[in-house]
């Protein structure tokens, strides 16, 4: 029996994407067979082995298992988030627990960026999940997923005195310095420090409120219950500052995601 010879020609570059775009309707259309496609003035091939290199050209076909991944913007804010630690802080491991039970097959990818950043990026509609809160601006454009029941209690530091550091209202603060988290707007909670009279002096991290506060160049620091057990600080050094009993915050851990965000789908139990 004789067969006609297949000729293989691409005399221009346009032959090479009708060939490339050719292989990738291949993967949409999830073709298995030989499939004659025209390429070149009337010159036909037999693309027997056109799905086996859609790979090198990064095309994958309909149907094959594609790992999603998540990216988790954060801010270093040990031990709840940090790239000190290999898992990447308490909270990253607690968000990986939740997927497994809620069996969703994600790579967690966290995204560090500076707390100004970290505000102007979930702003700007760039993300899809954050343990950073989004400012007031987007709150009504983000859901919030409780992963965990533990909760996180947030208040001030001062330097330690022999009677409790309570308050009634933060007004009673007035006139003091507090160090904060550095911010891109200043929303609710801020403003709560503003509108108790208080001046504020940013910072890129807890830990650095807490330097600032030791040295005497503020009056209170923003923190966590946690905070002085990992600030680096001696014994003798966290001795002398005190957690406020009263709380400006008391929160499970959870995350923020952007529901326009397709893979964030998946996130919901």
């Amino acid at each position: 029996m004789h067969y006609p010879q297949l000729h293989w020609h691409f005399p221009y570059p346009d032959c090479i994407r009708a060939f490339k775009d050719c292989l990738l309707r291949l993967a949409i259309l999830n073709c298995t067979g030989a499939v004659a496609v025209a390429v070149s003035g009337g010159a036909v091939a037999v693309l027997m082995f056109g799905l086996a290199i859609l790979p090198a050209w990064g095309i994958e076909p309909l149907g094959k298992s594609v790992p999603h991944s998540l990216s988790v913007i954060a801010v270093e804010y040990p031990p709840f988030t940090t790239q000190s630690q290999p898992d990447n802080g308490s909270n990253f491991k607690v968000l990986q627990q939740y997927l497994n039970t809620i069996g969703a097959e994600l790579t967690v990818l966290p995204r560090f960026l500076p707390t100004a950043r970290a505000q102007a990026t979930i702003i700007d509609g760039d993300w899809c999940a954050s343990f950073y809160p989004p400012p007031d601006s987007v709150t009504d454009r983000a859901n919030f997923i409780v992963l965990s029941t533990q909760k996180v209690q947030l208040g001030l530091f001062r330097k330690a005195q022999p009677e409790p550091f309570v308050w009634q209202a933060l007004s009673e603060l007035a006139g003091g310095k507090v160090a904060v988290l550095r911010s891109k707007v200043d929303g609710h909670f801020i403003r709560q420090f503003i509108d108790a009279g208080m001046t504020l002096e940013y910072v890129n991290d807890v830990t650095g409120g807490l330097r600032m506060l030791q040295h005497g160049r503020v009056d209170y620091a923003f923190g966590d219950s946690n905070a002085l057990l990992i600030s680096g600080m001696n014994a003798y050094e966290q001795s002398q500052l005190q957690f406020s009993e009263s709380l400006l915050l008391q929160a499970p851990i959870g995350l923020f995601i952007n529901p326009k965000c397709s893979v964030t789908d998946i996130l919901q139990p």
